[in-house]
């Protein structure tokens, strides 16, 4: 939300642009991140196996790498909002008229 806030003070006469830009960027990443996700924990393509009781799991050395997949993009997340939040600053009262 405070993107949104953000792109709001520097577009204000075009609000929903702004959003609009935003949220393709969050769907963007969820389509970039997905085969990096599949690559990192299941890059063989290993189907789960199935239980009697008809519940399906994925073999131990498959499973371990979730947690490896978890630090990898924690660790990208945390350094690109790092990033962002070095970028997000107020426009400057005259840059505001001009908008």
């Amino acid at each position: 939300m405070s993107a949104i806030k953000a792109c709001w003070k520097w577009y204000p006469k075009k609000k929903g642009t702004a959003a609009g830009v935003i949220f393709f960027g969050s769907g963007l990443s969820s389509a970039i991140f997905n085969p990096i996700a599949t690559f990192i924990i299941n890059p063989e393509g290993v189907k789960p196996i199935t239980h009697p009781s008809g519940n399906k799991y994925y073999e131990p050395d498959i499973a371990v790498r979730i947690y490896d997949y978890i630090t990898i993009s924690s660790t990208i997340f945390l350094c690109l909002t790092f990033l962002a939040t070095l970028l997000c600053f107020d426009p400057k009262p005259e840059e505001e008229q001009e908008m």
